[in-house]
């Protein structure tokens, strides 16, 4: 494992599975492993961060001119790089997807462009953790 990931494990709990997960994570951290415990988020995915992700831009434009919040924060996803994406603000997604019109034009309304995942990433981080995964790109979808 990169020398640059501060812990070795992530486990998410629900407030009943909170003693259980603390019981695990001592015994992981008694093996020698760096635990990191992350509290359950909801899964945040606004139109924002589809419309950005897919590089709509005109989508992106009507939200934001509707007043759209410009760094709402993904929370855990169920997928294979779900735990990579936690965190994510509609720019990361623009930038990872390499949608650099919408990139600019969220950057233009005020998006941080220093904002990270929770894990520290920013666009090109998720590019290579995509690349690492054999993905290609971000595909969210509401369901």
């Amino acid at each position: 494992m990169p020398d640059n990931f501060q812990h070795d494990v992530f486990l998410s709990h629900n407030q009943a599975d909170k003693p259980r997960v603390r019981r695990l994570s001592e015994r992981l951290r008694a093996a020698g492993l760096r635990v990191g415990l992350v509290p359950p988020k909801p899964l945040g995915v606004t139109t924002l961060h589809i419309a950005a992700s897919k590089g709509h831009m005109e989508v992106v434009r009507l939200l934001l001119d509707s007043g759209a919040e410009t760094e709402p924060r993904l929370g855990f996803l169920n997928c294979s790089y779900g735990y990579e994406l936690a965190g994510a603000t509609p720019l990361i997604l623009a930038e990872a997807n390499q949608k650099t019109q919408v990139a600019q034009l969220l950057i233009a309304n005020g998006a941080d462009k220093t904002a990270t995942t929770d894990r520290g990433h920013q666009g090109q981080g998720i590019i290579q953790v995509l690349g690492r995964l054999g993905q290609s790109a971000i595909n969210l979808k509401l369901t």
